[in-house]
């Protein structure tokens, strides 16, 4: 059995699945930061800092069990992830190329940011300028503008660059 630390920032979907990030033990001993979702009884390890990943925020699950979070890379990046592989389900990061300019800054809150149809929202400032919120959509590579009620920055629909997969890569513990 895993040992776990304190868990962080826990969310609960309709189908009381829970998803959190917390320290905890491996079975070798060695302390490890991880994301988990649970399930009744079965605790699934979504991504733990054993390998590329070196830290991450509190992830957000919707009814259909996809989950976001943020999180750092051993190479530094810093960025927005749905899931273990950090090409193939990454979202969008620091440094990124995107809408002509470059992501200089990026944020996610859990509570708002995962809907069921695979949308999330995040924030995000660019070098040129711009600051505003954004709109990724598990289900469209386009993007689309979408005017932002309180401001006179654009929401923007922003495919999921590099995400070609809705497969997590998950490890079950018991």
């Amino acid at each position: 059995p895993l040992s776990f630390g304190t868990i962080e920032g826990p969310t609960l979907n309709d189908s009381k699945t829970v998803a959190f990030d917390t320290l905890f033990l491996n079975d070798e001993a060695e302390s490890l930061q991880g994301i988990f979702i649970q399930n009744d009884e079965d605790i699934s390890l979504i991504v733990d800092t054993s390998g590329d990943f070196n830290t991450f925020t509190r992830p957000a699950v919707n009814n259909t069990g996809s989950s976001v979070f943020g999180a750092g890379l051993d190479n530094g990046d810093l960025g927005l992830f749905a899931g273990a592989d950090p090409v193939s389900d990454r979202v969008i990061a620091i440094g990124d190329d995107c809408f002509g300019s470059t992501v200089t800054a990026l944020s996610f809150t859990q509570q708002t940011g995962l809907n069921n149809l695979g949308q999330f929202t995040f924030n995000a400032n660019f070098a040129d300028g711009p600051t505003g919120a954004y709109r990724a959509d598990f289900e469209q590579d386009d993007a689309q503008a979408v005017p932002e009620p309180t401001s006179v920055l654009t929401l923007l629909a922003v495919g999921l660059m590099g995400l070609t997969s809705q497969q997590r890569r998950r490890r079950e513990y018991s």
